[in-house]
């Protein structure tokens, strides 16, 4: 089975693990158990049908009524010895390639992290956390909820840079590697800005766990896109971490988020083409 797209250029992005105050921890909410009569569907596939392991003695599986392709019908079920199933809807219920993790958050106590792609051209997944009690399914993070959150501002600078603020942390991204024809748009050719470009920093594209040892635990980095006019001008990503409070996450103080540019990407490959065709 095909993984859910993860952005594989995290390097170093954490910091402290002390949380400010801008924006508010993900707050838990309950999650909608399904009946079992309306459980009964096929296993995703073959690889799904592993039980993954969860606790003591219990597993998780990923069901839906669909073979393949775009899944409309996705169910988690949570089993534990002696105990009939929990069955709930993940995120949005629907996507390509749903894929489950468990983490330990604290305490030894297992979390659910579930992700499936959208199928949009961005390679964007829906991503959630959740904790099973009892009878209980706890929502402790979505990437729906966090994309309707915006909280940076992005805006171009003389020197072709790019400046991005959560009205804390400040960071700037170096942007004369964008095509020619793109800057003479908005820079002259000293590098004075001259016209405003529509720079815009997309919702949540994906999200990565990041274990960082027994001390520290598991934690998430979301990735935005930060784009110049269009996707097809990608200047980088917005990554933050986000720590776990207990009952949720919340962005980390330092670094709050870190800027990875895919710039230089653009320039190898056109040194590597250039160099092939001289070949």
């Amino acid at each position: 089975m095909k993984r859910a797209f993860l952005i594989p250029i995290l390097t170093t992005v954490i910091g402290g693990t002390v949380c400010f105050g801008a924006r508010e921890a993900e707050r838990p909410s309950r999650v909608r158990v399904v009946p079992m009569q309306y459980t009964q569907t096929r296993v995703v596939s073959e690889d799904s049908c592993k039980r993954i392991p969860y606790g003591e003695n219990g597993y998780v599986q990923i069901h839906t009524d669909t073979e393949s392709g775009y899944q409309e019908h996705i169910l988690l079920s949570v089993t534990m010895p002696d105990q009939p199933p929990i069955v709930f809807t993940p995120a949005n219920g629907s996507g390509y390639d749903p894929v489950v993790q468990i983490l330990t958050l604290s305490d030894c106590e297992p979390c659910i992290f579930y992700q499936c792609a959208t199928g949009g051209n961005g390679g964007m997944t829906d991503t959630a956390v959740y904790r099973v009690c009892d009878d209980q399914v706890v929502e402790l993070y979505t990437s729906i909820r966090q994309t309707k959150d915006l909280p940076y501002h992005a805006q171009a600078e003389d020197g072709y840079c790019v400046r991005v603020s959560d009205g804390r942390t400040q960071s700037t991204v170096d942007v004369r590697n964008l095509p020619a024809e793109v800057l003479s748009e908005s820079y002259n050719a000293d590098g004075k800005l001259i016209a405003e470009p529509d720079i815009w920093i997309s919702g949540v594209v994906t999200v990565q766990p990041i274990y960082l040892g027994e001390t520290r635990g598991w934690m998430l980095v979301e990735f935005r896109e930060l784009n110049w006019n269009a996707r097809v001008n990608r200047i980088g990503y917005i990554t933050a971490p986000l720590a776990f409070t207990g009952d949720g996450f919340c962005p980390e103080r330092d670094p709050a988020f870190r800027i990875v540019s895919t710039l230089w990407q653009r320039e190898s490959i056109a040194k590597q083409t250039s160099e092939s065709r001289e070949e």
